[in-house]
């Protein structure tokens, strides 16, 4: 026979867990204006967004299109073994 559904126990938390909870949380974007809102495809694009601008702790809104590596160069392509070698 198989097992019925599994139940949570205990009291749910409605708010933010993990690193969204941190100092306080996140607003999500809010208050950020239409110049605020990127979406991004590569580490070096995720940077520029972070940055916003020079105001870097204003609200913003990211999108993240696909998967970001941190192992990009600033073109976007992927860095290898031989890039991190001591020159």
């Amino acid at each position: 026979m198989p097992a019925g559904p599994a139940i949570a126990s205990g009291p749910r938390d409605a708010g933010p867990v993990g690193w969204a909870s941190v100092n306080g949380g996140t607003t999500g974007g809010a208050g950020a204006g239409p110049e605020s809102v990127w979406t991004v495809s590569t580490r070096a694009e995720l940077k520029e967004a972070l940055a916003n601008r020079g105001e870097a702790t204003a609200p913003k809104v990211i999108r993240v299109e696909g998967d970001i590596s941190g192992h990009e160069a600033g073109d976007g392509t992927l860095l290898g073994e031989q890039d991190y070698a001591p020159g």
